[in-house]
């Protein structure tokens, strides 16, 4: 009887791990796949910065809040990113004087 017992606890225990290890698989999957998805979105978006400053000569961080749809600190990671890149220049310390210019 406790053989039987023990057989039946092992395989209950077994298969809440084989549950949680497919379940963990799943997720980590949905989570790449999501991580890959947010990606592209910056690189389009920052592409799209790029292409107004084209097409305008310069952009403030306000212009590309509406342009995106987006908040001032998401603006501002994004212009960081492109200077950092050495894509883009601000020009200007602080305030409403700050805009930036496309490099080259």
């Amino acid at each position: 009887m406790n053989q039987l017992l023990v057989f039946i606890i092992g395989v209950i225990l077994g298969g809440v791990g084989v549950w949680f290890w497919v379940g963990r698989k799943a997720t980590t999957s949905k989570l790449k796949k999501f991580n890959e998805e947010r990606a592209e979105e910056r690189n389009a978006n920052k592409q799209k910065i790029l292409d107004l400053l084209v097409g305008k000569g310069k952009i403030t961080n306000d212009e590309i809040q509406k342009l995106l749809s987006i908040s001032d600190a998401t603006a501002t990671r994004y212009l960081d990113e492109l200077e950092k890149d050495g894509k883009i220049k601000q020009v200007g310390q602080i305030g409403h004087y700050v805009y930036y210019e496309k490099v080259g």
